[in-house]
């Protein structure tokens, strides 16, 4: 039976303090959390819905969400907004048990907050939240998420619905700062988090309507190969290796494409001025920005295909997303004088 309100108890006050605790002092917990799940309402698409949240007297946090489409079903969240925060207190549990091993400062404990979640089509798999995010509250507001955005949109993919293939799973659930400084202080729990991450990927992966695969997974940058390799039984991944996990508990398996980080493109563009295009990804050196920005447009194509299309075949889809952008070297030309217009400070 579907339904388009739902009210349901979250847990304790003082249980769920932590686990919010990056909303400023000056937001009350009940406002806070019902913030984040209006993220989810709208990033879902679910336009006009809205969640109130209170804390009765047994010092229980309550929830209601309500839409005004009859047709809205979101009784799904009864469920997978429980399920997150029980994935998020797991993450805690092994972040307050790792502090020791971490930076006094400069870091701070942050679970994918305010993302699509019961209409996901695709999840992206990055290493860890950039300090940034708690500056807006918004867990998608950042130049890595705003260029994939672009290459989504290069490829066709309806930017109305750009929202439901950014659901952000990060193996490392701890925000802080960007590069190589950030890299080197989380080194000492770099597979710590593998629990929590299956437990996170439990919250948003469905089985396809056939049952035979879920929603795709982009896994971005080197360190996200690196965990995979290292916590899947995976031998050497490179950019735009297509793999299949079982990441679902008790589901079928997952299509993953390896893929740039998007932030790869933004750190070559600022060290090249200019380049001979070439139509095969291997003659370009790594840090060539046209060969990021090739296999990028590949990437992206395939996320867009596959979100569409779960049961369609990863390896054929990628073939011909690169049969695609090797066969338009003109709007790939474009496309990249474009983009380093637009991203190159």
């Amino acid at each position: 039976m579907t339904r388009n309100s739902v009210a349901f108890p979250i847990g304790a006050a003082s249980d769920l303090t932590p686990l919010f605790s990056y909303q400023p002092s000056s937001v009350t917990l009940a406002d806070g959390i019902a913030h984040t799940i209006n993220q989810t309402l709208l990033r879902d698409l679910y336009y006009g819905a809205w969640a109130h949240v209170w804390v009765d007297k047994s010092s229980q946090c309550q929830v209601t969400i309500a839409s005004p489409n009859p047709t809205d079903d979101l009784t799904r969240y009864e469920t997978q907004i429980p399920a997150f925060i029980a994935a998020a207190r797991a993450g805690l549990e092994i972040y307050t048990a790792s502090a020791s091993k971490l930076p006094a400062t400069g870091v701070s404990f942050l679970p994918p907050f305010g993302l699509s979640m019961l209409n996901t089509k695709s999840i992206q798999l990055l290493h860890y939240p950039p300090t940034e995010t708690l500056d807006y509250l918004d867990y998608l507001y950042s130049p890595t998420n705003r260029r994939w955005e672009s290459l989504l949109g290069y490829n066709g993919f309806p930017g109305a619905e750009n929202t439901l293939v950014e659901t952000i799973v990060d193996l490392i659930p701890i925000a802080a700062g960007g590069g190589s400084a950030g890299s080197t202080a989380l080194e000492p729990v770099e597979n710590a988090f593998v629990a929590y991450a299956q437990q996170m990927l439990d919250v948003y992966l469905r089985p396809s309507p056939s049952g035979k695969a879920t929603q795709p997974i982009v896994a971005y940058g080197e360190p996200v190969r690196a965990f995979l390799e290292a916590n899947f039984d995976q031998s050497e991944l490179e950019v735009l290796s297509v793999i299949s996990l079982r990441l679902m508990t008790g589901g079928p398996t997952t299509p993953v494409l390896c893929a740039n980080h998007p932030s790869d493109f933004l750190s070559a563009a600022g060290r090249h001025e200019t380049a001979e295009p070439s139509p095969a990804d291997q003659k370009y050196p790594p840090q060539d920005p046209k060969a990021i920005l090739l296999q990028d447009l590949k990437a992206a194509r395939w996320q867009t295909t596959m979100s569409q299309n779960p049961d369609a075949d990863p390896k054929q889809t990628l073939q011909d997303a690169s049969d695609y952008w090797d066969q338009n070297p003109d709007l790939v030309a474009q496309i990249f004088a474009e983009q380093m217009s637009e991203f190159e400070s």
